[in-house]
């Protein structure tokens, strides 16, 4: 815990040592700043989902990096001592919430914020049971249904199922003394029909 804590600082003193370095009060007026954060709006960023690394963790993996940087810009992540100085220059991070912040190289000076959640992938959705009841269209099926997943959720559907699949058969049950009568007499009424046919038939 100590050394992580030693880390930081050095990160937030070698930070402050970068973001310092080209200040120039002179340069850095209201305008020049408005101009900036207007132009830092272009700064985008890319993931790409590569999945589990670590089968005993609850997290996956992505892979992140920014875009249109240029000279002016680099993006900060706090929490996990990252900058990202040029464009489409990568790490990698688990699934979860991030803040990054995208800071001026000439002035120093913070422009613009992007919150970035990157997606757990729901293994569960490629379970036997989603496939056995795709036609349900479960929420926690989702591909990426972020919540939790209980066997007590898993056990109601399974069981409204069958009691739907057996209220099917108990309505056919109970239909079946008037649907039995009716289907012999549609199959009675064609080999009537038949047996008249080939009679007419044999007569011409």
């Amino acid at each position: 815990m100590r050394n992580r804590n030693i880390i930081y600082i050095c990160f937030v003193l070698g930070l402050f040592f970068f973001l310092s370095i080209n200040v120039n009060a002179d340069t850095c007026s209201s305008d020049e700043i408005a101009f900036l954060k207007k132009k830092a709006e272009t700064v985008t960023y890319q993931t790409n989902y590569i999945g589990e690394v670590d089968f005993d963790s609850d997290y996956q993996t992505y892979e992140i990096y920014f875009e249109n940087l240029g000279d002016d810009f680099s993006v900060v992540n706090y929490d996990n001592n990252l900058i990202f100085k040029t464009d489409r220059s990568k790490e990698r991070l688990e699934s979860g919430n991030y803040n990054f912040f995208v800071y001026s190289n000439k002035c120093g000076e913070r422009l613009k914020g992007l919150e970035i959640n990157l997606l757990k992938f729901n293994e569960f959705s490629s379970s036997s049971f989603c496939d056995e009841y795709s036609s349900l269209n479960l929420d926690y099926c989702d591909e990426w249904y972020q919540g939790k997943i209980s066997n007590s959720e898993v056990q109601k559907v399974i069981e409204s199922s069958s009691s739907k699949e057996e209220n099917w058969f108990d309505n056919l049950y109970e239909y079946y003394y008037v649907i039995f009568p009716a289907i012999v007499v549609v199959i009675l009424s064609i080999i009537f029909f038949v047996r008249k046919k080939i009679k007419s038939s044999k007569l011409d």
